[in-house]
């Protein structure tokens, strides 16, 4: 049984990858085109076949607030874990990406080197570094 024990995250900046900013540019052509792939609240409608390091959706229809899980690595079998970075934008940030404005984000990152995993707000879970294995009685 795996029991949480939440570390402090560490306020990163990070640059936006190329290839993150080409799968929001899909999003955004989404959003503009009032596709319902982009109205509709979900947590995985906002995905393509050609950019299947990244999905996402719309988390929060009143605020406009966007979810995406972006997976910077490829995964190679031997490594602990795939390294994942949640993200929260609403559609100007989004916009401000594809015109390139907006270059890097600030995401809160595990305290572990190893880790590679972070996330939008201090508060973020991380399922390898925030959980612990008990033994079962």
């Amino acid at each position: 049984m795996r029991e949480e024990h939440r570390k402090s995250k560490t306020l990163e900046r990070v640059v936006i990858p190329d290839n993150l900013a080409l799968f929001l540019k899909e999003v955004h052509r989404e959003i503009v085109a009032g596709d319902e792939v982009a109205a509709i609240e979900s947590d995985d409608l906002l995905q393509y076949e050609e950019y299947n390091f990244a999905y996402g959706g719309l988390n929060d229809w009143e605020t406009g607030e966007y979810r995406f899980r972006y997976f910077p690595d490829e995964y190679k079998e031997n490594e602990q874990h795939e390294n994942t970075w949640d993200i929260s934008l609403n559609k100007t940030d989004i916009e401000r990406i594809v015109t390139r404005e907006i270059k890097e984000l600030s995401l809160w990152a595990c305290p572990e080197d190893s880790c590679g995993c972070k996330f939008p707000d201090a508060d973020g879970s991380c399922f390898y570094c925030d959980y612990v294995e008990q033994p079962e009685t």
